[in-house]
């Protein structure tokens, strides 16, 4: 019994590595970077910002210590290619909320 060639057969390998590569890719851990605002009154419920790397498809957010619980919202995809103005004036309306923030709330 002889055994056929199979065409195409050193692409095997090579389909391999790219899906074992794309499979790796995905399967990165989420890592938080920076919580904002960083801190909250005991007692209440407030809306945070999370950002990180590999945060997208995120269902479910781990606190340690007790006392506190979290949901996941909505994923906000990263800005990316802007130019000076218009990171200005991301950056200034940023900087306006953050003081209306303050100024409606008990942190300063």
């Amino acid at each position: 019994m002889s055994r056929r060639p199979r065409p195409f057969a050193w692409l095997y390998p090579g389909v391999l590595l790219l899906v074992a590569g794309s499979v790796w890719a995905q399967s990165r851990t989420p890592q938080i970077g920076y919580v904002f605002p960083a801190g909250g009154r005991q007692g209440t419920t407030m809306r945070v910002t999370i950002g990180g790397q590999s945060l997208r498809g995120c269902q479910a957010v781990s606190v340690s210590g007790r006392g506190v619980y979290a949901t996941v919202g909505t994923y906000t995809r990263p800005i990316r290619r802007i130019n000076r103005h218009e990171r200005y004036l991301i950056v200034s309306a940023l900087w306006d909320a953050q003081d209306r923030f303050l100024k409606r709330s008990h942190y300063h």
